[in-house]
């Protein structure tokens, strides 16, 4: 399958809870979180191809997690729908 993340660089994002993290994609499907004030691990998202997450963790509140996943699911959707688009 080819990855729908091929232009993707690392993300930063603040929270609603006020925490600085750092989103680094791995292999396309795998989604490494860091805190970037504290310089600490806070887990991973681990997304299908459709979408579906799942946080690997156990730092993150739900707001979070979901803040995150939001992030990073609504990136791929547009990439599925411009690889579509584009016959890929």
């Amino acid at each position: 399958m080819k990855s729908l993340l091929f232009e993707e660089s690392p993300k930063t994002y603040q929270t609603s809870a006020g925490r600085w993290v750092r989103v680094l994609p791995d292999d396309g499907l795998t989604y490494h979180l860091h805190d970037l004030v504290h310089g600490t691990a806070l887990g991973r998202l681990l997304v299908d191809e459709q979408a579906c997450w799942i946080y690997d963790g156990d730092i993150l509140e739900v707001a979070e997690q979901e803040e995150l996943a939001g992030l990073v699911t609504g990136y791929r959707k547009e990439m599925t729908e411009l690889l579509r688009t584009a016959g890929i």
